[in-house]
């Protein structure tokens, strides 16, 4: 998710820009829900979830990403030694409470049994494991979370910042990083959490945590407004690709060093890396330039390592005429996985090879101090030279040349409708996201595959982009369409679309819906 401020922004106006990434087969899906005088919201859900996750109206709209919030603990508890259907928490034994559970189970042959078992449960949560000793008691926010998608509900009713940050902090979504823009001009970033306030002395959350009394048991939750937060960053752009939050921006850094020690750390990883470079700097943004970001098949991976290996396999004093052919290709090459791109595949079977039989990949490991411009470099070259030899070899005799281009093996496929396709897995530090499945013929699809039910692929799906004008301006695609109905006319109308890099208009007014109607019906 990206948005774009009033001061990066061509218009003046907040762009925001949304594009999860889930497997194909779990089916978003667009709607557009109006209650007069009450609600008008378009967005997309997943099939199964009964409100729309992430959309816009005429004044807002929002997305997530993944964030990490530790929202679970494991509790250690003693047993009671002199009773085992005890334990001991504060100087007190207290009962261990047991639920017998009975359930009839109706097996092929037709008969029915019944299967019993018994659960345990403690002050502090379910039982879910025991020693003679020990209780391991679970206490998870998830266990709370009753009114999850009221907070979608209720966001959806927003009108203004406010109205969004109130209802954010009643804490009913329990995780994602959010991203918020709006028409009167702010975007927002939150590092959203149910999260536990603990004691932040030194003592580890990750495994069990020791409990002979209350001291590390949580018992309320942070304010929303206090967890990492960017409310209108000088920068002028916020970008989250399911990375921490402490690299939400290069030019307004959160400090990590405000927060407690249990608050998501971790690396950059070469997807929001590239995101990043793409976006920071002084330029202003049309609503295509921010597409052209979108859609890149650009992959930093390659410019990361390639001119390493190259360098290698160049010393090589006497090249086989395989390692010749590698380096040819790949000096060739343009560091995408674009349709048309030749080399990219020898790339990436080499890399897939090396990354698995190589401890440390990398020659400069990634340093906080230089998240943009690091990891770099191999860590072992005598090792990649042969890997690429042996690529070239794999690459030619698994799909017929090692000159094949990236688009004659992975294919966008439903039907008779088969178009080349583009992206790759963001490890490769691709922000054009997308896998294939493999499918008979040595190609791989993201789409439909003869013989198997649902839709293969992952990655890229709905991308929505909202120019917050007045009035709103707003285009979206969905790769695999409103319906997963074989045959259905809205079941790969949008495949086009989404293979040229493009969105379409979402009709937003109510001329537009009925300009646009395929049918009108009153229940």
């Amino acid at each position: 998710m990206l948005a774009i401020g009033p001061s990066r922004s061509a218009s003046g106006h907040p762009i925001l820009l949304a594009n999860p990434h889930l497997r194909w087969s779990s089916l978003y899906w667009e709607a557009h829900l109006i209650v007069p005088r009450s609600l008008d919201f378009y967005g997309s859900t997943l099939v199964g979830m009964p409100w729309l996750r992430a959309g816009f109206n005429d004044r807002l709209g929002y997305a997530q990403t993944n964030n990490a919030p530790d929202l679970d603990d494991v509790y250690a508890l003693r047993r009671d030694p002199r009773d085992a259907a005890r334990y001991l928490f504060d100087g007190r034994s207290r009962p261990i409470e047991q639920t017998d559970v009975a359930v009839e189970v109706k097996a092929v042959d037709g008969t029915i049994r019944t299967d019993r078992r018994s659960y345990w449960s403690t002050h502090l949560g379910p039982v879910v494991y025991r020693t003679n000793e020990t209780l391991f008691a679970y206490r998870s926010v998830s266990l709370d979370a009753w009114r999850f998608f009221e907070g979608f509900y209720e966001l959806s009713h927003a009108r203004r910042l406010k109205d969004y940050v109130k209802t954010l902090s009643r804490r009913y979504l329990t995780s994602s990083n959010f991203t918020y823009a709006d028409a009167d001009g702010n975007i927002l970033y939150q590092w959203n959490a149910k999260l536990p306030k603990r004691r932040d002395d030194g003592t580890s959350y990750e495994l069990d945590v020791p409990a002979p009394g209350g001291t590390h048991v949580w018992r309320t939750y942070h304010k929303t407004t206090s967890l990492p937060r960017l409310l209108n960053p000088r920068g002028g752009y916020i970008q989250n690709a399911n990375n921490p939050p402490w690299f939400v921006s290069l030019q307004d850094p959160i400090d990590l060093a405000r927060f407690p020690s249990y608050v998501e750390r971790g690396d950059l990883a070469l997807r929001p890396q590239l995101a990043l470079r793409m976006v920071d700097g002084g330029e202003r943004l049309t609503p295509d330039a921010v597409l052209t970001i979108k859609f890149t098949p650009r992959i930093l991976l390659a410019e990361r390592v390639k001119p390493a290996l190259l360098d290698a396999a160049r010393a090589v004093a006497q090249p086989s005429a395989d390692l010749r052919r590698g380096i040819e290709l790949l000096a060739a090459w343009d560091d995408q996985v674009a349709a048309a791109s030749v080399g990219a595949l020898v790339f990436q079977r080499f890399w897939d090879t090396y990354r698995a039989a190589v401890k440390q990949p990398y020659a400069v490991p990634w340093d906080s101090k230089r998240p943009v411009e690091t990891p770099s470099g191999l860590g072992d070259p005598a090792a990649a030279v042969p890997m690429l030899e042996d690529a070239v070899r794999w690459v030619r005799s698994t799909f017929g040349s090692e000159s094949a281009g990236w688009g004659d093996v992975y294919r966008y496929r439903f039907g008779d409708i088969d178009l080349p396709g583009e992206g790759a897995a963001g490890l490769y530090g691709a922000y054009r996201v997308q896998q294939f499945d493999p499918a008979p013929g040595a190609k791989r699809v993201a789409g439909w595959i003869d013989g198997q039910d649902g839709i293969a692929g992952f990655g890229d799906a709905w991308v929505m982009l909202v120019h917050f004008t007045n009035p709103v301006q707003a285009q979206s695609v969905l790769a695999y369409g409103e319906t997963s109905r074989r045959g259905a006319p809205h079941g790969r109308d949008q495949i086009g679309i989404f293979a040229r890099r493009a969105l379409r208009p979402v009709w937003f007014t109510e001329a537009e819906i009925k300009a646009h109607l395929d049918r009108e019906y009153r229940p």
